[in-house]
């Protein structure tokens, strides 16, 4: 995890979301190699399990959700729960995409960097990257049958979140750029 606030312009983006050696690809390489173990390990054991990673990313801007993986870009349907622990918010219909490998992760990385840009044009916002967040989701799901390929027989195992965070660029923001991003 990273700590602390890092200043403006000082990489955060290309830490945590560069395409190559970032740190989304580097956590997706052990997920497969870790997978690739538990493949190996299972060969002579009565118990086969067998993992899928998906992946999803929505973009959070103002009030609204938007399905970044979604060519239309739509905005997404949430549910409020109360429960003891106050407010959940569930994210409801948004597209998940089964990945295999890194390169897979590669090609969906740069959807999601084209969709980030087509989202700002489509409503009207400069600088929409910085002004709004993006989400990240990985899920690790499993299944004790290696030879199913059927989705539904699998069930969540681990789920990672990468977050990027609106831009902390205040002093070169208006004031209308400030109340976007608020």
């Amino acid at each position: 995890m990273l700590k602390g606030i890092p200043q403006f312009n000082q990489g955060k983006n290309r830490t945590k979301f560069a395409e190559l050696n970032g740190m989304i690809t580097i956590s997706l390489g052990d997920i497969f190699n870790i997978i690739d173990l538990a493949r190996q390990a299972s060969g002579s054991s009565k118990i086969r399990n067998s993992f899928m990673v998906q992946i999803c990313a929505y973009q959070v801007f103002m009030d609204s959700i938007f399905d970044i993986l979604d060519k239309q870009l739509p905005e997404i349907e949430i549910e409020k729960v109360y429960d003891e622990l106050g407010l959940n918010v569930n994210i409801l219909g948004l597209t998940e995409v089964n990945i295999n490998s890194k390169d897979d992760f590669s090609y969906i990385f740069k959807q999601i960097s084209a969709r980030k840009k087509d989202l700002g044009f489509k409503l009207g916002v400069e600088n929409f990257s910085s002004k709004s967040h993006l989400v990240i989701k990985i899920k690790l799901l499993k299944c004790q049958h290696m030879e199913s390929k059927n989705p539904e027989s699998f069930e969540p195992y681990s789920e990672i979140n990468f977050v990027k965070l609106a831009g902390s660029n205040f002093g070169l923001c208006s004031d209308k750029d400030l109340r976007e991003v608020q």
